[in-house]
């Protein structure tokens, strides 16, 4: 059961599994994917733009799910592969780039009713394209070099909190971003670099228990693409910069009590590996450069108490 915007002001809804309010842009599947070069380049993959997506619960609304999710995240498509003729006759020309993947919007906002689930996930991710390879007949006779993986930024997920929950359900807000892998090749592809966005939980005037709760806004760089020929290189690693996760408290009346074994709270930068060059054991053959590592830049975690929490 998928929407874009979801208000529930009156009456009751039951749901036996998922609810889902979507805005996502592509999907992680087949979509948006550059097409495949035959003796010729492969096609850029296309970018994926997260929406806005937003759950209000108010009113006297009564409802009653197993899971809740908010999601706006954006894929970006994959690169096509650059493949020779079936005779080998003909080369292919380079894979092409994967696609940039961009976090949205992605809102919950609990203000007054009944609302009854096991787990909620607010995600605004963005997951970058995988690059294109030169694919040759064999493995090990590519004659172009790979794509690069797409560029990752996260978008904004935000669980408000305005009415006394002592229920406990289990939270996960995630403004990630995922670097996409590079293609392999003469040249590797490099993996891309990504950029968490902001993940948030606001809690105003009221008491509230977080039991299993994750909050993060990591970034991870792209895997780098590894050579397919004699001498090759390989392509280096993505960068990743965190972004920021937060948990704020505002009001006389607000407070967070920590109930659960896991916590969560997480703006990590985690670049790649860079991929080693070509080699052959026993010598004899020139051996490729390897890549370079990506960097990795944190963000900001906060816990923040204001106004007279």
């Amino acid at each position: 059961f998928v929407l874009k915007t979801f208000k529930a002001i009156s009456g009751t809804l039951d749901v036996t599994n998922t609810l889902s309010v979507s805005a996502a842009g592509n999907d992680n599947l087949f979509s948006a994917q550059g097409g495949i070069g035959f003796c010729a380049d492969g096609g850029n993959g296309g970018n994926g733009f997260g929406g806005d997506a937003t759950f209000n619960l108010d009113g006297t609304a009564t409802i009653t799910a197993t899971d809740l999710i908010v999601d706006t995240t954006g894929y970006g498509g994959s690169g096509g592969d650059g493949r020779q003729s079936f005779s080998g006759t003909f080369d292919g020309g380079p894979g092409g780039n994967g696609g940039t993947g961009t976090g949205g919007n992605a809102v919950f906002n609990n203000n007054n009713g009944t609302l009854a689930f096991a787990t909620l996930t607010v995600t605004a991710e963005g997951q970058g394209g995988q690059g294109g390879s030169n694919l040759g007949t064999s493995t090990g006779d590519a004659r172009d070099a790979g794509g690069d993986g797409g560029d990752a930024f996260g978008g904004t997920a935000s669980l408000n909190l305005n009415q006394p929950d002592a229920s406990a359900p289990d939270y996960t807000v995630s403004a990630n971003a995922i670097g996409g892998i590079g293609g392999s090749g003469t040249q590797g592809g490099d993996g891309g670099d990504a950029t968490g966005g902001t993940a948030e939980v606001i809690v105003t005037d009221v008491d509230v228990v977080l039991d299993q709760t994750s909050i993060t806004a990591n970034g991870t760089g792209g895997i780098a693409g590894g050579p397919d020929a004699i001498a090759a290189n390989g392509g280096s690693g993505g960068s990743g910069t965190g972004g920021t996760a937060r948990v704020e408290v505002s009001g006389a009346g607000g407070s967070i009590s920590i109930g659960g074994t896991t916590f969560v709270l997480s703006s990590d930068g985690t670049g790649s590996d860079g991929a080693d060059g070509y080699y052959q054991f026993g010598g004899g053959i020139d051996g490729g450069d390897g890549g370079d590592g990506g960097d990795g830049t944190g963000g900001t975690s906060e816990i923040i108490a204001r106004t007279g929490a």
